[in-house]
């Protein structure tokens, strides 16, 4: 009878563990059955519970912080999101920001509330606060853009025009409506005949260029380009935001993250261009099984051949397909492995039901 009363004790204290584990964070928590989530719906585990951003503004020293707290869960709050702002006596990502963040996410703890952190200085997320634009641009957000035009009247004839050697890709656009026309590039040079029409021909190449950014560190608040984006599309350049941000709340939370703190919030990560990185070219040949090189000028054309908008549409998949596993992915992986969660609030996230019922229609489920 004692060996009996001595399993079911380590059973139910086995039981006990896993069932700590499971809601140390916030992974396994959507696994939770329905019958359990009902039975807690009147006062829900803290993990399920209503939560509140909690914007730092000003001075957040420690008084601040658990004044700020107190309030917050006074008023019926369990969680509650870090959220940078404006005026803080320290710099974001700064040393200071982050003893700052972990006296926070401790005195949470005192008060058996959550954390999530929104994994920016503002938003879009993937600026780092600004640190791409100032330690390492060459890692900044890039993308396809015109730089420059040539006008092509009718019955005139260019041979070997010189452009600029950094243009990739050269279209030939009608003023009659005519069809668009790929114009070749050889060795730096083009040569068009403009027949019975007249054509601008657009020379495009890539450049750095990013979505406006709204940061913490700048001055007038404002949105602007100052502080760039990094280049979702290339690992190299996630991995650092990855090093400039989540490995140092790790190092300065320690045991907290993936206990206290359930995980990053992204904040819509944004184009503003067509998008561009240095390796999608060798990628979509991967892919796709040829080059979209001479069509990419074509893109910034009002009526593109169904042939052009075949290479686009194949450019958009490319480019969705380095976005998800360079830029998301790298971000969950690394999330996973530390026992936190991910959750980006993704740009235009209102017109999601639009896509999915579009899908629904064109899949027939």
């Amino acid at each position: 009878m004692q060996k009996i009363l001595l399993l079911i004790a380590s059973l139910f204290y086995f039981n006990f563990i896993l069932a700590e584990n499971e809601i140390k964070s916030w992974q396994g928590i959507h696994e939770t059955p329905l019958s359990s989530l009902e039975q807690q719906f009147a006062e829900p585990p803290v993990e399920f519970a209503n939560h509140v951003i909690w914007g730092w503004e000003g001075k957040m020293d420690k008084k601040t912080i658990c004044n700020d707290l107190d309030s917050i869960k006074k008023k019926g709050f369990r969680a509650v999101i870090f959220e940078a702002g404006y005026k803080l006596p320290f710099k974001y990502l700064s040393e200071e920001w982050f003893k700052a963040i972990r006296t926070g996410v401790l005195e949470a703890k005192k008060r058996g509330m959550k954390v999530w952190i929104i994994d920016e200085g503002k938003y879009p997320s993937g600026f780092a606060g600004g640190k791409f634009s100032q330690e390492r641009p060459d890692l900044r957000m890039q993308a396809l853009v015109i730089d420059d035009t040539i006008q092509i009247k009718r019955g005139e004839v260019m041979t070997n025009h010189k452009i600029a050697p950094e243009i990739i890709s050269a279209v030939a656009v009608s003023t009659s409506g005519a069809p668009n026309r790929t114009v070749e590039i050889d060795n730096g040079k083009i040569s068009f005949n403009a027949g019975v029409d007249d054509w601008k021909i657009l020379l495009v190449k890539s450049d750095f260029r990013t979505a406006v950014t709204r940061a913490v560190n700048n001055p007038n608040g404002g949105k602007d380009a100052t502080n760039s984006l990094c280049d979702y599309l290339n690992p190299v350049a996630v991995q650092q935001f990855i090093d400039w941000t989540h490995e140092q709340y790790k190092k300065y939370l320690g045991k907290e993250l993936g206990t206290t703190v359930l995980g990053f919030r992204g904040d819509e990560p944004d184009y503003a261009h067509l998008p561009w990185t240095p390796s999608i070219i060798q990628t979509f040949k991967e892919i796709k099984g040829y080059d979209p090189t001479p069509y990419l000028a074509s893109f910034f054309t009002a009526l593109p051949t169904t042939q052009e908008q075949r290479v686009k549409a194949d450019y958009w998949d490319v480019w969705s397909s380095l976005f998800a596993t360079h830029f998301f992915k790298l971000q969950a992986d690394w999330c996973a492995a530390n026992g936190v969660a991910t959750l980006p609030i993704l740009t235009k996230n209102m017109k999601c039901p639009h896509v999915l019922k579009l899908k629904e229609t064109i899949s027939g489920i």
